[in-house]
């Protein structure tokens, strides 16, 4: 086997014969690569093969190297040779194939680690071949990669695995992001089954998102350290319209990895930018995700529907929230979530169906306004509010006051808020609490609202979000009839036989017609009456 000491022996080599062997010691020359790389060996070489019947066209500049692009071996003109600008021999066969022995590497392609140079036409080759090749595995090196712009690594089935997080750094010195993961860009089509894994990702002060993801289902996060971004704007981790995603052991942390530029938020599930109107995030699994750095939120549920968030914390973010889940989100979990020292509140619910199972909180854990059918089961708390407007919240089981005294306490303002079992531990009872030592109650029943009808027929549609109580009395009464999942059904008057008056029970969204020649008295009550 014949050894070339950098790319520019290896195209040089006179007259080569199909199937033979050359090993390159380095991309560039050996001077042209920092001392570091020098001693991990990190310098692009590796075992080529000549073969005749390959295109010269299919020249990539890394796994297929045509030896008449000019500039082989010249770090200067880089981008032209990765892109075969300036073939002499178009048209024409054999080239140098590198000995493949599965996932591609970023040296190959002249990225040079730990190095004061941008990386940014590297990378993008690097993608092209991976896709190319049809593996689509990519290792990335040990050492810190420096670049300016990301490629779309958005390509079904991409691997992209490093040697660990505090070996493999991908350093961003660009302005908007670090890490591209986006779908949007092919159409409307999903990619799948995407995994990145085993490094850092690595921003500056001027960074808007370090791995944004938009458009992927079945994609795999698996210990990835984020850190550095705008702390005005900037998220470490961006999700848009994920489906059915798994992010385990995601760490951005100040006390993990030290920063200077902490990003506004840890983690941000949203709707996809490209088509907002259609996809909110669904069905992701995050795993041990620990947040600790973030200036506004620690992790932002915007949009997202069936998210379980299992173990892990947001602590201690400067922007004083955890947690917040906005209102158009729905059924997401958290199971033994711990968050604390979050001074704006450690879970700030405004969704659907939001569940906290033994999870426990510091600082308060609250149901805003329009919170609905929330669930705090389990855990240790340090203040528990539920606000005015708030609706169907059940607490049950659990212990609040946990960590002192000061402003500790079960806050009870919403409608319909259950209660089982709830254990005060301070030494003194919280007065929104009538029961703290294990009894139950349902808080704020509705006052009953009496409706005067205008005019035949008169409808009460159910909006309450739980049950609606309609009561019909008095007047002359030819028909009722009830509207469920858009069939109607007379349930009273007239000729039907039935009672003119009565009392019904309306689940959401059912719609209760009142046909009259003699106006009667209709009552409302939200639940039971």
């Amino acid at each position: 086997m014949m050894v070339a000491e950098s790319l520019t022996e290896l195209v040089g080599i006179v007259s080569p014969v199909d199937g033979q062997a050359a090993y390159l010691d380095s991309y560039f020359p050996i001077a042209a690569y920092s001392a570091s790389a020098r001693a991990i060996g990190e310098l692009g070489g590796g075992v080529f093969v000549w073969r005749a019947d390959v295109p010269r066209d299919q020249h990539n500049g890394g796994s297929v190297i045509s030896p008449t692009v000019p500039g082989a071996g010249d770090p200067a003109v880089l981008a032209d040779y990765l892109s075969g600008a300036g073939e002499t021999h178009a048209g024409f066969n054999g080239c140098w194939v590198r000995d493949l022995d599965g996932a591609l590497n970023p040296t190959w392609f002249g990225a040079r680690v730990d190095a004061d140079l941008d990386n940014s036409a590297s990378l993008a080759a690097l993608v092209s071949a991976a896709v190319a090749s049809g593996g689509r595995d990519i290792l990335f090196p040990r050492g810190t990669l420096q670049y300016s712009q990301s490629p779309n690594f958005g390509y079904s089935h991409m691997r992209m695995i490093g040697s660990g997080p505090s070996n493999s750094v991908l350093k961003y010195t660009g302005a908007d992001k670090a890490l591209i993961i986006d779908a949007s860009e092919f159409g409307p089509s999903f990619i799948y089954g995407l995994t990145l894994a085993d490094l850092t990702v690595e921003g500056n002060s001027n960074a808007q998102s370090l791995v944004y993801c938009e458009q992927a289902a079945h994609m795999r996060i698996t210990d990835v350290a984020l850190r550095e971004a705008d702390s005005a704007t900037g998220v470490a981790l961006e999700l848009r319209g994920a489906v059915a995603c798994r992010v385990e052991n995601v760490v951005c942390s100040i006390n993990e990895q030290p920063m200077v530029s902490r990003p506004s938020k840890g983690i941000l599930l949203g709707r996809l930018i490209a088509r907002p109107e259609h996809f909110q995030c669904s069905t992701n699994t995050f795993v041990d995700v620990i947040i600790e750095a973030a200036t506004d939120i620690g992790i932002h549920l915007q949009a997202s529907d069936q998210a379980m968030f299992f173990g892990g914390t947001s602590e201690a973010n400067l922007g004083g929230k955890g947690v917040v889940i906005d209102d158009v989100c729905r059924y997401n979990s958290f199971i033994g979530m711990g968050c604390e020292a979050n001074a704006l509140g450690d879970f700030i619910n405004s969704g659907t169906s939001t569940q906290f199972i033994n999870c426990y909180s510091s600082t308060s854990i609250e149901m805003l306004p329009s919170a609905r059918h929330a669930v705090i089961e389990g855990g240790m708390y340090h203040r528990i509010d539920i606000a005015a407007g708030a609706k169907f919240t059940a607490a049950r089981r659990l212990a609040y006051g946990y960590w002192s005294a000061d402003g500790a306490g079960f806050f009870d303002d919403g409608n319909y808020t259950s209660v089982e079992g709830l254990m005060d531990m301070r030494a003194a009872e919280s007065p929104g609490d009538p029961s703290p030592w294990g009894g139950n109650y349902v808080s704020q029943l509705g006052a009953p609202t009496v409706v005067a009808p205008t005019s035949s027929p008169h409808t009460v549609t159910n909006t309450s979000g739980g049950t609606l109580t309609v009561t019909v009395a008095g007047g002359t009464v030819d028909s009722i009839e009830l509207a469920r999942d858009g069939a109607a059904t007379v349930v009273g008057g007239g000729s039907s036989g039935l009672p003119g008056e009565g009392t019904f029970a309306l689940a959401p969204t059912d719609a209760l017609k009142i046909t009259y020649s003699a106006t009667p008295s209709v009552l409302t009550i939200e639940g039971q009456a």
